[in-house]
């Protein structure tokens, strides 16, 4: 909404209903803008009631076996949808699977883990630095920029003006939020792998108009670009 926004205004509008499963924030106040929670799963919109579907990166995440029927419910005649999907060759899916390797090889190291072996700051630093640069040394080029990544959220910490146990806590949170992202990476990579299935759920559920098409620049893919109407 905020690119089409930009692009485009809102000239002949009547409603732009924003959809999402989690709280959305009302980012933007306008009388021609709604924010929704919903599930895309089982949308709560009447029969016949849309006239153009937008999504950028999140059709994919959904369970098309629920979620095309929806679509097609709701999209009246004529209706279109446009959808930017995450593509399994994309430099994107390429890039998060390097995240994933690199998150993994840490966290399987002993970088983070038996950390209340040490009991002074001096230790966890010296510990901390060391195995950063090990880990910096051990992987490829492309991996480069993930490790310091890391390395950067265990440099702040190690820099805070925090005792010995609000440190651990911290590197404790880090942790987690390092499992956290690769579960969110790994969820796109398994968006990406699916969309390849999707030609047919749309055949399926009465789409017959639709074109699906890579998108890409300096010679490497993006995305993937799906248009189409609902044509009875």
């Amino acid at each position: 909404m905020h690119l089409f926004l930009q692009s485009k205004g809102l000239q002949n509008i009547e409603k732009w209903l924003n959809i999402d499963s989690a709280k959305a924030i009302a980012r933007i106040e306008h009388s021609t803008v709604i924010y929704q929670q919903d599930d895309m799963c089982k949308l709560s919109l009447s029969d016949n009631s849309v006239n153009q579907f937008v999504s950028m990166f999140g059709l994919e995440y959904g369970d098309f076996a629920q979620t095309i029927p929806h679509l097609y419910r709701c999209l009246r005649l004529g209706g279109r949808f446009h959808f930017i999907l995450h593509h399994q060759d994309s430099i994107v899916s390429k890039q998060s699977q390097v995240t994933i390797n690199v998150i993994e090889k840490v966290l399987a190291s002993n970088l983070l883990n038996n950390l209340t072996q040490f009991v002074n700051i001096g230790e966890l630093k010296a510990h901390l630095l060391l195995g950063l640069n090990q880990t910096l040394q051990s992987v490829e080029g492309y991996a480069l920029d993930d490790v310091k990544i890391i390395g950067k959220g265990i440099y702040n910490i190690i820099q805070s003006s925090k005792d010995l146990t609000s440190k651990m806590d911290m590197l404790l949170s880090l942790k987690k939020d390092m499992l956290w992202q690769v579960e969110r990476l790994q969820q796109q990579l398994a968006g990406a792998q699916q969309v390849k299935l999707l030609s047919t759920f749309l055949h399926d559920n009465g789409f017959n108009e639709f074109y699906m098409t890579p998108v890409s620049y300096e010679n490497e893919i993006l995305c993937w670009s799906l248009t189409g109407i609902k044509v009875k």
